[in-house]
């Protein structure tokens, strides 16, 4: 497993820098598949070379304070 945690400003410049170097050590044992937010970093995915798979769909909810009535 691959934990990428990065200052959000260089997300997509780690993931270039990263992503090729990865898949060229796990080149002949399987497939690499990402796990990342939907649309966050996508084009620095895509100039990776990976396309979208599944997409995992982020859900929110914001509950109001019932103190705040």
């Amino acid at each position: 497993m691959l934990w990428l945690a990065v200052d959000p400003a260089e997300e997509e410049l780690a993931i270039r820098a990263l992503l090729p170097e990865v898949g060229r050590w796990l080149r002949h044992s399987r497939p690499l598949m990402v796990n990342y937010p939907f649309g966050q970093a996508e084009t620095a995915f895509l100039d990776c070379g990976f396309y979208l798979h599944l997409t995992l769909i982020w859900m929110k909810i914001t509950f109001e304070d019932e103190r705040s009535s």
